[in-house]
């Protein structure tokens, strides 16, 4: 099924003075595409959105894991992996070769020492970022790889937003998101961001959703954590 439609959305024109109309997509399936940016005002979209991951991941990076209070999450280590920055990165970090050190030399350091040594390799650039920043097995971690390889093979903005929505719902087809900690596809909480930043720009409009629907695709689009991506105030 094709989950995009260019089709005119309706138009609900408030009552009393002065009032816009609100454009208003009734489908309870398909995303509206209500305004084709160009590929080079996508181009400039995923770089926005890219840098925008960057500081919202990067605050998030800072903060205490779940299960430690000696070291902020951007230097998290498992069994003898790094798991948000690349070993040699980090070794040039604290001049050490092994990750034992490495875990040694920050039980040594206050968080604030931490922070500011984290924010000495902080990216500036998407490039830098992308070189920076592990992405997991199951999370990609900035989305923008995987963005532009989609943009890169569209011919406009249809065949961009349909291809990500489409690829969106056949990878959740058979997750039951009424689940507690659901299934996530590797790339779902990056599109469904960027999905949230083009509803932001005025581009698109999400289908009528309605949890008690019975649609698969309903319970996709508001399960909470869906929705915490969505809705993410950083977009």
């Amino acid at each position: 099924m094709d989950y995009l439609t260019a089709a005119p959305a309706d138009e609900f024109v408030p009552a009393g003075p002065c009032r816009q109309p609100v454009l208003l997509n009734t489908d309870k399936l398909r995303f509206r595409l209500i305004k084709s940016p160009t590929i080079a005002e996508l181009q400039t979209a995923l770089m926005d959105y890219a840098m925008r991951r960057l500081e919202s991941y990067w605050a998030e990076m800072l903060e205490l894991p779940r299960v430690e209070s000696w070291r902020i999450k951007l230097f998290s280590t498992q069994g003898n992996s790094l798991l948000r920055i690349p070993k040699p990165l980090a070794w040039s970090l604290l001049q050490v070769t092994s990750v034992e050190a490495f875990d040694e030399k920050l039980k040594g350091m206050s968080l604030a020492d931490q922070r500011a040594l984290a924010n000495t390799i902080k990216p500036r650039t998407v490039p830098a970022m992308l070189s920076t920043l592990i992405s997991t097995k199951i999370e990609d971690t900035t989305g923008y790889a995987y963005l532009s390889a989609a943009l890169a093979e569209s011919q406009d903005a249809a065949q961009f937003f349909g291809g990500l929505v489409n690829g969106l719902f056949s990878n959740l087809a058979d997750t039951n998101q009424r689940l507690g900690t659901p299934y996530q596809a590797k790339h779902q909480r990056r599109v469904l961001e960027f999905l949230g930043y083009a509803a932001n720009k005025g581009w698109l409009l999400f289908p009528f959703v309605h949890h008690s629907s019975g649609l698969q695709e309903h319970y996709i689009l508001s399960h909470a954590r869906n929705m915490e991506c969505i809705f993410n105030p950083a977009y």
